[in-house]
């Protein structure tokens, strides 16, 4: 059962993104991805995965508190597919999917699920 864009992300979008064009096109500008990187994708990612993939501690060779160390690879594989996040390791790991269980403790909450699978 899909999950319902929630109002947020509807109202985001309009933010982000000029008139006529899609969240789907290819033509979003990195100045609007950095945005939304920064005050949606970053915030959750540092409260729930720095401490093992920061600055001081990557475990699995994995750094996740900034956006280039996010395009770099881990031990293992890329992190994230862009455009397909049913394929980008982290996302199979927040949802705790093909074995993957991040963060350890405790799921995150589905809003920031949703945030990081719709960046």
């Amino acid at each position: 059962m899909p999950v319902a864009i929630r109002p947020w992300i509807g109202c985001l979008a309009l933010f982000l993104l000029p008139v006529g064009v899609s969240a789907d096109d290819a033509g979003h500008s990195a100045i609007e991805q950095e945005r939304f990187f920064e005050a949606f994708v970053r915030p959750v990612l540092i409260k729930h995965c720095s401490e093992c993939h920061g600055a001081k501690k990557q475990f699995a060779g994995l750094r996740l508190d900034s956006w280039p160390s996010i395009t770099e690879e881990s031990d293992t594989a890329p992190v994230v597919i862009p455009g397909d996040p049913d394929a980008s390791l982290l996302i199979q790991a927040i949802r705790r999917e093909s074995g993957l269980e991040m963060p350890p403790d405790e799921p995150l909450d589905e809003k920031s699920v949703e945030v990081l699978a719709h960046w």
